[in-house]
């Protein structure tokens, strides 16, 4: 398992990130019951902030999570699986079959 770490490139590596042989790694911070659907990075980019408007109900907001991060991604619902943290606000979010740049660099957007 490797975790991406800041690199002295112009774009910096986001903490929230982990790759592995198979699959990338989101570390995810949730914010049920939120006025509107909204992805930001935290301050330290150590997780992705996800606000939800589902309530942490029988399933809800983590339906939502994933609907959420398939549409923002532009990846597929399929390839999203939450492997930590499904009764947690804190989340380990597998995502498989894509390539670690894109998605590092549709995160980096949000943080801008």
């Amino acid at each position: 398992m490797r975790i991406l770490k800041p690199s002295s490139s112009s774009q910096s590596r986001l903490a929230c990130l982990e790759e592995t042989k198979d699959a990338l790694y989101i570390l995810v911070r949730v914010q049920p019951k939120a006025r509107k659907n909204e992805l930001s990075l935290t301050e330290n980019k150590e997780a992705l902030k996800v606000k939800l408007k589902s309530p942490p109900v029988d399933g809800e907001a983590n339906k939502e999570l994933v609907k959420l991060l398939s549409k923002s991604l532009k990846i597929k619902k399929s390839s999203i699986t939450i492997t930590s943290g499904k009764k947690s606000r804190d989340k380990r979010v597998k995502l498989e079959g894509v390539e670690p740049r894109e998605i590092e660099a549709a995160l980096q957007q949000l943080a801008e």
